[in-house]
């Protein structure tokens, strides 16, 4: 198939009676309209190829794991643990959902962790004190790691965001303060 040179085409009659060969001729309707299915086959390419491309905005969690309530976040912050355990020895995967606008304050692990952003963007700062100047966005597909032990906090600033979590247990989250610890038990 030869290449179309728009700068060779002088109108729709010329550019037809060199597509179509010689001593063809067709009327310029017939042109315009050849011309319109091709253009609308190369959007419908471009539409397909966009679509495939596309990453999926859910991510189904596998059988037996299931949403829940994360005791260690505040309200808003779910849990689903899809392979291993978070309390034993050996590797482990989880998601977590933050709800809009969610912050967790500043908190450290014993286990060196990979977090993947999987929706949303994902804001985290390095610090033993929550400071949104120093808060890094992650959009989704973000890959980043956290040594182990380093103090850092989260917010959902943008919306709602879904990250997942791997790695090798047991794990635990600490508190900088223990007053920001939602499982601990309000002075009185």
């Amino acid at each position: 198939m030869g290449v179309l040179n728009l700068a060779d085409v002088g109108g729709a009659r010329s550019a037809s009676r060199r597509l179509s060969g010689p001593g063809v001729r067709y009327g310029p309707m017939r042109t315009v309209l050849g011309l319109a299915v091709i253009t609308c086959v190369l959007c419908a390419a471009v539409v397909v190829a966009g679509q495939a491309a596309a990453p999926p905005t859910e991510f189904p969690l596998p059988p037996g794991a299931a949403w829940a309530p994360n005791p260690a976040l505040p309200t808003g912050g779910r849990l689903a643990v899809l392979v291993g355990s978070l309390q034993s020895t050996g590797p482990y995967a989880a998601r977590v959902a933050f709800a809009p606008g969610l912050k967790v304050m500043p908190h450290w692990h014993p286990e060196e962790r990979l977090y993947t952003v999987l929706s949303g963007t994902w804001f985290i700062g390095l610090g033993d004190r929550f400071d949104e100047t120093q808060l890094t966005a992650f959009p989704t597909g973000a890959v980043y790691r956290l040594p182990a032990g380093t103090r850092h906090f989260h917010w959902a600033r943008e919306g709602a965001s879904v990250v997942q979590i791997t790695g090798v247990g047991p794990s635990a989250t600490s508190y900088v303060d223990a007053r920001d610890d939602p499982r601990t038990p309000p002075a009185r």
